[in-house]
C-alpha cells in the first residue's frame, strides 16, 4: 500500500490495509527482543566464502531489524496521514527505540560500520535511516572500501543487492556502480 501511495498518490490502500499492516508490525514486535528482530532468511544468497544459500556475511538481525524499522516508519507516516495521533505517537516512539537498540548493538563507532562490516549491513543501515547523520559518511566509506577491496565486486544477496545499489546511487557513488 505504501508503494502505491508513493507512486500514484492514492491512499485508499493505506486506509483499507492499515489495520493488517499494524497487525504485521505487532507480530514483528512480539518476535523482537529489545527491539531487535533476529529471525528469517537474512541476506539470502549473499556472496561469501561458501556456496551461496543461507546468509554468511551478515547476521539475520542486520537485515530483519532495518526492514522492521522501515515498516514502523511507514506506519508512523500512514498514521499521521490518516489522523491517528495516538498510533502516530506510538510508532514514533517504537521507531526511536528500534534505532537506539540497533545502534547500541550493531554499530561499531571506532571503525564506523554495522554488524560484521558487510556491504549489506552497512547499506541497509544507511538506506533505512538507522545511521545517525554524523556517522553516515563513515559507514558509506566502509561500504565503498569493501567493494573496492574486492575488485569492485558485490557481495550482497537477494536482500542486500537492492539497498547497496540504492545507497550508492543516492550518495553520488554511481561510479562505483559502473565499476562493479
Amino acid at each position: 500500500p505504501w508503494k502505491v501511495y508513493q507512486y500514484y498518490g492514492d491512499k485508499r490502500l493505506l486506509e483499507k490495509y492499515y489495520e493488517p499492516m499494524k497487525q504485521y508490525v505487532a507480530h514483528l514486535t512480539s518476535r523482537s527482543q529489545d527491539h531487535i528482530v533476529d529471525y528469517g532468511l537474512g541476506d539470502w544468497f549473499d556472496l561469501g566464502p561458501k556456496n551461496p544459500g543461507k546468509a554468511q556475511l551478515s547476521s539475520l538481525a542486520a537485515t530483519a531489524t532495518p526492514i522492521y524499522y522501515m515498516d514502523v516508519e511507514i506506519l508512523r507516516k500512514t498514521a499521521q496521514m490518516l489522523g491517528k495521533k495516538n498510533d502516530q505517537a506510538y510508532f514514533d516512539q517504537l521507531a526511536k527505540d528500534i534505532r537506539r537498540s540497533y545502534n547500541a548493538k550493531y554499530y561499531h563507532p571506532e571503525q564506523g560500520y554495522y554488524d560484521r562490516n558487510s556491504q549489506t549491513a552497512n547499506a541497509i543501515a544507511i538506506y533505512s535511516g538507522l545511521v545517525e547523520p554524523q556517522n553516515k559518511q563513515k559507514v558509506l566509506q566502509n561500504l565503498i572500501a569493501d567493494i573496492r577491496q574486492r575488485g569492485n565486486a558485490l557481495t550482497g544477496g537477494d536482500v542486500g543487492y537492492t539497498y547497496i545499489l540504492r545507497v550508492l546511487e543516492e550518495n553520488n557513488a554511481s561510479d562505483v556502480i559502473f565499476d562493479m
